[in-house]
């Protein structure tokens, strides 16, 4: 068994910002998808920097929102 795969998770949320992209018509709408994803990303590190129980979630979401930004560009 291979485990829990990111790959794909990753690979759909990429494509998730391509889309995004794509339907958002102006330029400041990207800006804030953008933005928006980047203080998700450091909302989960600044909430549960400490906290060990919530490691994997917090990766996850950062790796999650930061995949968005770059696939929104």
């Amino acid at each position: 068994m291979a485990g829990f795969d990111r790959a794909p998770w990753l690979a759909a949320i990429f494509a998730g910002g391509i889309l995004c992209w794509f339907a958002l018509a102006n330029p400041w709408q990207w800006v804030t998808a953008i933005a928006g994803a980047v203080l998700l990303a450091l909302a989960a590190l600044a909430l549960w920097r400490d906290v060990d129980e919530r490691a994997h979630l917090r990766r996850a979401i950062i790796a999650a929102a930061l995949v968005f930004a770059g696939g929104s560009p």
